[in-house]
């Protein structure tokens, strides 16, 4: 028997687009002239995309999916098996729906296969939609006993203290010679690593082979890596999907139930990514190449799948949309990227070469539009205007004349403000938080720069240089909201704060905790006192794009409307 694994990027909720994915890849393997049986896997939740949250609610989305299954039953001959991820209903008591993988073959939908472990942490809620499974079963297809998990399912050992059962033991149990698992697991730093962890210690541990089939593609905030594994029973890899990118992989299942196949051999799989302008993947997967490639991918998708092409954004002069613009260019290409430079008074020389040295180094379209007249206009409109409000409302025209354009030019904004700012407030609400996605919202600002460092280092031009300016590498940051601002006036040192900040966010340490670390209590409670006071920003925030285990969003619930003390 043959096995392919089907890494593709579902668009969540366009059942058609996403069929047609699924045919596309039938059509590949049943042009093979091959009369041995083959089985195609595709991702958790293939047919509907993953997370679909509040669309499963819609009644017609079964309808819809039941006519989908039944036009890929008509092309799945005897000798053709797939595994199609969706979502089927509960007709006992709990939720209505089952997170599912339907088996296809003989020109029917022969079995489905539920998923039993739901995550509800993080940026999991599948408890809202799914129920458990509670009943197990194997799949006999190709000669072989195959046990059918679901991204989840495979996770059990290694989160004993959220689940009291192991749905892959109890596959064993059944007799399982092959396990599969069918995944949509989102990326995150070294969740590469990881994952194939967990994956080769679980083969390992049952001395049975494992198939995991990982979603690509990122659909909202979250990005999803593909890097789809196949580990024999030993616990070694012998073939990995590529990262960021689609992809099909054939395995011989004789060889590997064998044991034939040598570890991290050449992917000979089959690539079905149409040709564009842009690279997605990056061959160096240390973490800075596994960041650029997801934060690149992320921007993409986004665009992509929800009808966009062009990109406009601000232009300061400094680091933070530097880097966003170097990201939009490799995501949409130098001729869909805008980047505007919205002067003051408080602006300087040096901030308006910059900007227009790296729109220059891009290649993009660049635009120097004063906002001199519209912030004396304002302050005649308010005459008794704070200081802080004299600030905030600089960011918040640049906001409008930057919103009307997109608008106008019907490109989306992109958010260029970072984590750091982000937790301690130091963004203006309706000024630089506007945009559509904030590409950079999960970089602490430390990381910012050693990611721009990694740019510079690996993207040299005979042209033009380092591709974003040394000097916008070097020069203190700051936000030009008044004379000879600088970030540090209001901020203690990025090195302490980012530390401070991932403690207490990112890894959730406590006031205590940190300042047992070595930091300086009064500075700490500072920190996080507004880290705290301003959760309304960040709840009105773009979505962003998730590249750390933690990121402000959908996977860090807080209040709003609430005090803490942290004595």
């Amino acid at each position: 028997m043959k096995a392919f694994l089907a890494q593709i990027n579902p668009i969540v909720g366009d059942l058609r687009t996403n069929f047609e994915k699924h045919v596309d890849i039938i059509n590949i393997v049943n042009s093979k002239k091959d009369s041995n049986p083959k089985l195609i896997i595709f991702p958790e939740l293939s047919l509907i995309g993953y997370p679909a949250r509040d669309l499963l609610f819609k009644k017609e989305l079964l309808i819809r999916q039941g006519d989908y299954l039944k036009q890929l039953s008509e092309l799945c001959p005897a000798n053709l098996g797939i595994l199609v991820g969706g979502v089927s209903s509960n007709d006992t008591t709990g939720k209505e729906l089952f997170n599912s993988v339907f088996f296809i073959t003989w020109n029917k939908v022969a079995d489905v296969f539920r998923k039993t472990l739901l995550p509800n942490y993080d940026v999991f809620d599948e408890t809202r939609y799914f129920e458990s499974n509670k009943e197990f079963k194997t799949l006999d297809f190709g000669g072989y006993k195959l046990g059918i998990s679901i991204c989840e399912d495979l996770w059990a050992d290694e989160l004993k203290n959220l689940y009291d059962i192991d749905p892959i033991a109890k596959l064993i149990k059944l007799g399982a010679k092959l396990i599969i698992n069918c995944s949509a697991s989102p990326y995150y730093i070294n969740k590469i690593k990881l994952r194939q962890s967990l994956i080769t210690h679980a083969a390992e541990k049952h001395q049975v082979p494992i198939l995991y089939c990982n979603q690509v593609g990122s659909n909202d905030h979250l990005v999803f890596d593909g890097a789809s594994l196949v580990v024999n029973k030993y616990g070694y890899v012998t073939r990995q999907g590529r990262s960021f990118i689609e992809d099909l992989m054939e395995i011989d299942i004789e060889s590997l139930m064998k044991n034939e196949e040598k570890a991290f051999h050449d992917n000979l799989g089959l690539n079905i990514v149409e040709e564009n302008n842009t690279e997605l993947f990056i061959s160096d997967i240390k973490a800075y190449g596994e960041i650029l490639s997801a934060l690149k991918l992320g921007i993409q998708d986004y665009f992509k799948k929800c009808g966009f092409k062009k990109a406009i954004l601000g232009l300061s002069g400094g680091i933070d949309s530097a880097l966003v613009a170097y990201l939009a260019v490799q995501a949409l290409g130098k001729e869909n990227v805008s980047g505007i430079m919205l002067a003051s008074k408080f602006t300087s020389k040096e901030s308006l070469k910059d900007a227009q040295q790296l729109a220059k180094n891009l290649g993009i379209d660049y635009r120097n539009i004063s906002i001199k007249e519209l912030h004396e206009t304002m302050l005649e409109t308010v005459p008794k205007i704070s200081k802080l409000a004299n600030e905030n409302v600089q960011a918040r025209l640049r906001a409008n004349i930057l919103l009307a354009i997109s608008n106008t030019e019907n490109s989306l904004l992109l958010a260029t403000s970072n984590k750091s700012e982000l937790a301690v407030g130091y963004a203006t609400i309706y000024g630089d938080t506007c945009g559509s996605i904030a590409p950079i919202g999960d970089l602490l600002k430390t990381e910012v720069y050693a990611l721009v460092d990694y740019i510079n280092q690996n993207t040299v031009s005979l042209d033009v240089g380092l591709t974003i300016p040394d000097n916008i590498c070097k020069k203190a940051p700051t936000a030009e909201l008044r004379e000879n601002q600088k970030d540090e006036d209001s901020l203690p040192p990025y090195s302490k704060l980012d530390a401070i900040i991932m403690n207490y966010v990112e890894k959730r340490k406590s006031l205590t905790e940190i300042v047992e670390m070595g930091f300086y209590e009064p500075t700490v409670l500072s920190i996080l006192g507004m880290i705290d006071r301003n959760e309304y920003k960040r709840q009105q925030y773009p979505p962003i794009i998730k590249v750390k285990e933690l990121t402000f969003g959908y996977g860090r619930k807080m209040p709003i409307a609430a005090k803490y003390e942290h004595y």
